[in-house]
């Protein structure tokens, strides 16, 4: 079994504007995050930032908002050195 934590600083957000509500994004969470309110796709509490549903919004709706980089890229490594038992 694959678990996924989600990296602070991490969130798909939906430009509601460009959002049709057409669900294709529901369909390709893994994680069942996603639901429609009002005929647009709303991201729950449960996302885990992966960023799987972007490739599938036709109308480029949806997006990776990061923090800050230099901060992402210091989780990802403490993370990889975590698992990997690297130190440094």
């Amino acid at each position: 079994m694959i678990t996924y934590k989600k990296l602070p600083g991490i969130q798909i957000v939906n430009d509601l504007q460009l959002c049709t509500g057409c669900g294709e994004c529901l369909d390709k969470c893994f994680v069942s995050a996603i639901d429609l309110v009002d005929h647009k796709a709303v991201i729950g509490e449960a996302c885990v930032g992966c960023g799987n549903c972007i490739q599938y919004c036709k109308n480029s709706a949806l997006g990776l908002s990061i923090d800050t980089e230099d901060k992402l890229l210091e989780q990802l490594l403490s993370r990889v050195r975590e698992m990997s038992g690297v130190l440094g």
